[in-house]
């Protein structure tokens, strides 16, 4: 026997990772084609039928799954009239000239099924009646006794068993278009004596509404997916998507900026790369301080060898773009909104945001920055200790401003002080709070002792090197305020809670300032 993968379909009712075929649809940092994968025996043979964007899921597959005897079929009819499930399955007919399962890949399974096929056999899940419009039905209690579309509770899940596979093939040649897309369903009344297969559940991310409810069922993610990009953590493979497909070649060239700190990658089409998994800990996820400290001062000396920009004036461009043009502009999805009209947080005044940014002395921000080798995202979750005590730096950013090379040692540490008050457990794991009433908020969250040790420690560190911790404090603030933006669609709550959290930080920062007589501008 075989299975086959119908995946050839434009997918046009789910845009919720712009670009991104719906076979790779990330649940719980899995593609929608690997859930189904992992289902089969891995002694079989899997046909593949793709069209659009092929060549996506098949530089993936062929990276993740490289361990599987895949065969890819392209479809030469994926849209338009004539095309559908049928038209797909019956281009892989010369591969599947024996019993075989087919399984539509916007079809999610989440229960332990053994697809053999002693026999034919159709999947069907109970339904509730006022939902039937969406599906097609099916008459039978042990067997099919029709196919059809009205009103039940039985509805074809898309998946089938195909024991009888001559019969199979010579009923679905002859053409059943349905609202111009051909199907497969007539093909059934080919083959005697289908038995019916019930899965529990019916999950279909063929639309967006669909996908999000069943991601806020399985919500187990490693790493959040961002509104244009997601990461795959997958059969120990891990692999970066990226709707901008310059950000990807960026990431890509970057790596061997960060020398021995970097991961072996490997490019995976226009807008995917991949490497190996790490075995080891992530740091956020150690407790040891000297770990921490030595890791400081390795860093250190990379970031401040061979780091002269070859011009000065391009450098504080930069740095005025990612500290406050990025910021002008992502604040601007929250201005006015009731997120952003709430006057308390934890009791502390607060205005709205443009006023907050406003008050900031940028010029004092991009005075003091200092031009080194950077990663740009050198938060807890972005570095990881092996089981040899090495040092490896993973998701990187793809360019301070629009350099490649150099970027401003004030960020990698605002972004490390950043990720040591809010780590990526707490916005997994939902370890904060926000109760709203009224123009009134109060946010509360859970912190890691190890990482407010570490905190201590990166302040000492400031100290000895002579880094103005403040504003590493200050820029870690900005961050939270500039990440709010990315989780907007996905996370709303987590979204919410972060700009909060940052409006509220400034604000405790500037007061603070103010009562000091600070260099910083208070209006």
């Amino acid at each position: 026997m075989k299975y086959c993968i119908l995946a050839a379909g434009l997918g046009t009712r789910n845009n919720a990772m712009p670009g991104l075929h719906k076979a790779l649809l990330p649940i719980e940092n899995i593609p929608m084609i690997s859930h189904i994968i992992n289902k089969f025996n891995k002694q079989k043979e899997i046909i593949v039928a793709v069209g659009h964007k092929a060549e996506q899921i098949k530089s993936y597959l062929n990276f993740v799954h490289a361990d599987r005897k895949i065969k890819f079929i392209v479809i030469d009819r994926f849209s338009g009239k004539g095309s559908g499930p049928g038209y797909s399955l019956l281009q892989c007919k010369k591969y599947l000239q024996c019993p075989f399962v087919f399984v539509p890949v916007d079809t999610f399974i989440d229960e332990n099924i053994k697809f053999n096929v002693n026999n034919n056999w159709i999947g069907v899940t109970k339904i509730l009646k006022k939902n039937s419009k969406k599906y097609c039905l099916i008459r039978g209690k042990q067997k099919l006794e029709s196919i059809y579309y009205g009103e039940g509770n039985l509805a074809y899940n898309g998946i089938a068993g195909i024991y009888d596979y001559s019969n199979f093939w010579k009923a679905l040649e002859k053409p059943n278009l349905i609202n111009n897309e051909y199907q497969v369903t007539t093909a059934f009344e080919g083959i005697r004596n289908v038995k019916l297969k019930y899965f529990k559940n019916l999950y279909d991310t063929g639309t967006d509404e669909s996908y999000l409810k069943i991601k806020k069922k399985f919500s187990k993610e490693i790493v959040f997916p961002k509104n244009n990009e997601t990461i795959f953590i997958d059969n120990n493979k891990v692999v970066k998507y990226f709707s901008n497909e310059l950000k990807c070649q960026n990431r890509v060239q970057r790596a061997k900026y960060l020398k021995k700190f970097t991961v072996k990658i490997k490019k995976l089409g226009s807008n995917m790369f991949g490497y190996e998994f790490i075995e080891g800990k992530l740091l956020s996820n150690i407790s040891s301080k000297e770990i921490f400290s030595n890791f400081l001062e390795k860093y250190y000396k990379f970031a401040f060898t061979n780091n002269t920009p070859n011009d000065s004036k391009k450098f504080h461009i930069n740095c005025k773009y990612m500290y406050k043009t990025k910021t002008y502009e992502r604040i601007k999805i929250f201005q006015n909104q009731d997120i952003d009209n709430i006057s308390y947080i934890n009791g502390i005044f607060v205005e709205p945001i443009i006023n907050i940014i406003n008050k900031i002395d940028w010029n004092k921000i991009i005075s003091t920055s200092l031009p080194t080798n950077f990663h740009g995202d050198l938060q807890p979750e972005n570095i990881i200790i092996s089981k040899n005590n090495e040092i490896f730096l993973i998701d990187w950013r793809e360019s301070f401003g629009n350099d490649l090379k150099i970027g401003d040692f004030y960020y990698d540490l605002s972004k490390l002080y950043h990720g040591l008050i809010i780590n990526g457990t707490i916005a997994k794991e939902k370890k904060f709070k926000i109760k709203i009433q009224k123009n009134k908020a109060r946010i509360s969250y859970f912190s890691k002792n190890n990482l407010l040790k570490f905190n201590k420690i990166l302040e000492y560190f400031c100290q000895k090197h002579n880094i103005d911790y403040d504003i590493v404090k200050l820029l870690g603030a900005l961050h939270y305020l500039n990440i709010a933006e990315f989780y907007k669609i996905t996370e709303k709550e987590y979204s919410n809670f972060i700009f909060l959290l940052g409006k509220l930080l400034m604000s405790e920062y500037l007061n603070k300032l103010q009562l000091e007589n600070g260099s910083f501008k208070i209006n």
